[in-house]
């Protein structure tokens, strides 16, 4: 079967999860479907998966966010195992290629709906050691090496007067993370902290690498999400 009826297949059941959901009392909202390479990276990184052969790299995984109505507290997201439990065994029944991530042995991930083409591995089973992450950095060009692609990675602005979004401040974090351990560029006193707080410390940094990787003399101090400092 091709990628794309691969992928047609996925998306119908998908709708069929959906309805699921909504008939077991869950609102549900969108959460990812497809990662660049670039951005499954930064989840080994930050320790939010651990391969580099996940499956949303080839828009057959997706990420779901699931809210129920609770007394006295309203809507409530969850991502508890066994709250979602009846939505993944629902999944798992529409066809044997289908995995849901709540059922993984050592890397439980409850939102996670995907469909294998080919041998069944998970997240779990496929680990991310130093070396493979050497090695993805490796195959991307150069500049991506040093510190990544900021196209679909950040929805904002990050740096001086920017609207600093915890998760972009928490993307540019990492990438600049990633240049200075690659020898890019130096962070004084090292390595930033990737918890998406804004501070002078990340300040200090975006400009660092402005001025020595990309030799601007006056620094902006500002990561635009398609601007050449991340590019």
């Amino acid at each position: 079967m091709s990628l794309l009826r691969e992928q047609s297949v996925f998306m119908l059941q998908v709708c069929e999860l959906l309805k699921k959901a909504s008939e077991l009392g869950f609102q549900t909202a969108g959460g990812e479907l497809y990662r660049t390479p670039e951005q499954q990276l930064l989840h080994v990184q930050n320790g939010r998966s651990q391969t580099m052969s996940s499956q949303h790299l080839k828009r057959l995984a997706i990420d779901l966010n699931f809210f129920k109505d609770t007394p006295g507290r309203g809507l409530q997201l969850s991502y508890d195992v066994d709250d979602l439990r009846p939505l993944g065994q629902f999944w798992e029944s529409l066809d044997p290629a289908n995995r849901w991530g709540g059922n993984w042995s050592n890397f439980k991930d409850a939102p996670h709906f995907e469909r294998r083409e080919g041998p069944d591995t998970d997240d779990a089973t496929v680990p991310m050691s130093s070396t493979n992450t050497a090695a993805a950095l490796g195959a991307l060009p150069p500049l991506q090496r040093n510190i990544g692609r900021s196209i679909g990675l950040t929805s904002g602005a990050v740096g001086a007067q920017c609207s600093n979004q915890r998760d972009d401040v928490e993307t540019v974090q990492l990438l600049l993370n990633l240049g200075a351990a690659n020898g890019t560029f130096v962070i004084d006193d090292g390595a930033l902290k990737p918890d998406g707080a804004y501070g002078q410390k990340t300040l200090t940094a975006i400009m660092a690498y402005q001025r020595t990787a990309l030799g601007e003399s006056a620094p902006s101090g500002r990561v635009e999400p398609a601007s050449p400092t991340l590019v």
